[in-house]
């Protein structure tokens, strides 16, 4: 059996909790979070998995306001910028050819996601990205620029929810599964319904263009795949 399939057949009995995207240029998938612009990625140049926020890179005061006061309970987390994001990291053990698959290795990077999710679950995320875009905002006031935002936003949010569809057939009747696909499905909703908020006079004055009846309809979806699973 070659190593991604092994790694794959032992992820997928073992933590059905947690949601994965393959990858063809390695072997850790990329880990869905519930948040479009959030993911956890296998750092290969420094061994790490890295919780990866797009679009934080130049907001270093503003993600350390959200960040740092929950990473003071995780000491071996660290924050890093990486081009236009910013990512919290952790070493975890290298799984690749030379070493072959080892079940205790990929129970360490395994258990380290959950623990990136449990830091994730105690940020503000949709606070945080609000915070961001009224920043953003202030350098940017035409609506032009709004509307690319959206469109970015919508598009984003279209792989997710195609996913999390996908999720749900494989989830089947398992609990577990059930219940990860619930958590991202829950983070997906808050996020939406912050962007929407935070953009209401424009959706109310934009309402009949593609991106705004895409970004209602995907918030539609959202919402009945939850109220289906719950």
């Amino acid at each position: 059996m070659e190593l991604k399939d092994e790694f794959f057949k032992y992820v997928s009995k073992n933590y059905k909790d947690i949601a994965f995207t393959d990858r063809s240029d390695t072997l850790f998938p990329d880990v869905e979070t519930g948040y479009s612009s959030v993911k956890i990625v296998y750092n290969k140049a420094y061994h790490s998995l890295d919780m990866r926020f797009q679009g934080m890179g130049d907001y270093e005061s503003l993600f350390g306001k959200y960040v740092y006061p929950i990473l003071m309970r995780y000491r071996d987390f660290s924050v890093w910028k990486m081009a236009s994001a910013r990512v919290i990291r952790v070493k975890v053990p290298c799984i690749n050819l030379e070493t072959g698959f080892i079940e205790e290795d990929c129970d360490e990077q395994l258990e380290r996601v959950r623990t990136l999710m449990e830091i994730l679950s105690q940020i503000d995320v949709a606070g945080m990205y609000t915070e961001q875009r009224a920043l953003r905002k202030e350098m940017i006031k035409d609506e032009y620029a709004i509307m690319v935002e959206t469109q970015e936003y919508v598009s984003e949010f279209n792989k997710e929810i195609n996913d999390r569809m996908h999720e749900r057939i494989l989830v089947g009747a398992d609990p577990f599964g059930k219940k990860g696909l619930l958590y991202r499905l829950s983070c997906m909703q808050k996020g939406i319904n912050a962007f929407i908020v935070d953009h209401a006079d424009f959706i109310t004055k934009n309402k009949d263009t593609t991106c705004v009846i895409l970004l209602m309809k995907y918030k539609k979806e959202t919402d009945n795949m939850i109220k289906e699973i719950l």
